[in-house]
Order: structure tokens, then sequence, then C-alpha cells
């Protein structure tokens, strides 16, 4: 579940053009794809996490000539307030369960790019509540392009998402589904 009174969108002067949060793992959550992804645009990345890759990440930003901060550690009441400093969301994993983090960027109304694959696609609808593409550098990059460049679109997909996660992801909904469930057993 999210907690949708905490993750709500907040209106803040864009300090960064992009943002994930996620830990440092080059082989699950595709950093380095999102840095091929940005390379030579002149953007200003944030990232939020740990991991073993930090230092890789550091070096291939400086190459690349990426902006790049990294944050290792933010409580979750501050979570809101740097989605809400940012852009656009992007989450370049190659593969996911039920990320946590994309469930908290919906309910916060961030236009996100992600990579379709289960786990990611069963959570956004391809052009409604977000943008999606294959984990190619040049497709994210088309896709960070578009919303960065349709600040009306990016408003539409992450209103659409709001409204997904209120449907499906909110404490108030998991709870009752939950209780339907535990009902329909009890009569049986």
């Amino acid at each position: 579940f999210v907690d949708t009174d905490l993750f709500i969108k907040k209106e803040l002067p864009k300090k960064y053009d992009i943002i994930y949060i996620a830990r440092f793992d080059a082989k699950q959550k595709n950093h380095q794809g999102l840095l091929e992804a940005v390379a030579g645009l002149g953007l200003k990345v944030l990232l939020i996490g740990r991991g073993s890759d930090k230092e890789k990440m550091i070096g291939e930003a400086e190459r690349k000539n990426t902006k790049l901060e990294i944050i290792e550690r933010v409580s979750n009441e501050e979570i809101p307030n740097y989605y809400g400093s940012s852009k656009i969301c992007v989450f370049p994993s190659l593969f996911e369960g039920n990320p946590k983090a994309l469930l908290e960027a919906m309910s916060c109304e961030m236009p996100i790019v992600a990579c379709e694959m289960p786990g990611i696609g069963n959570l956004i609808e391809n052009g409604k509540s977000g943008l999606l593409s294959e984990p190619k550098d040049d497709l994210i990059r088309k896709n960070i392009l578009k919303l960065l460049d349709d600040q009306e679109l990016g408003k539409e997909l992450g209103g659409n998402a709001r409204k997904f996660i209120l449907e499906n992801y909110s404490l108030d909904n998991i709870f009752t589904k939950e209780t339907d469930i535990y009902k329909n057993l009890f009569r049986k």
C-alpha cells in the first residue's frame, strides 16, 4: 500500500530535471542506462539510494558531463519534497517486483518514464499514467525528452497515476479489499 496522505504532489521550485530512487545495483536498477540516456543533455539528475555501485555512478556521470547529485538517506517524510522539486521521475530498471518507490512517485503525481516489464508494466499504462519503453538508452532518452518538452502531458500522466494509486494502492482501499477477503473466508 501507499500512504496517499503523505505521498502527495508538492508544488516546489524545480531543482532537478530527473529523480530516481533506488539502491545502486547495476544488475537490476540500471543507473548506468539512465546516465547513458541523459549523456550530453546537460540535465541535473538526483539519485537517492545506497549501494556498492555509488562510486561507479559518480565516475560515469563525470565522464558523461552529467550534473549528478546523490543522497544516500532520506526519510519517508522528505521524499515527497524531493519529488516536488524534480521535473520527472525515471525508472530504468531491468526487472522489478512491485517497486514501492514507483508507487510513491505515482501517488505524488510525478510524470514517469520507465522500462516496460513485469513489475512496472502492470502498474503503468503506457501513454496514460506514464511513458514506457524497452530498456534501451535511446528509447529512455526519447521519453525523457518528450516529458521535459511537454509539461501538459506530464501533468496528465501524473494525475492519472495518482488516480490509479488511490483506486488500487491506498491504505483505505487495501484495507477494504483485505477485509472483504476475510469476510468471504469466514463465511465458508
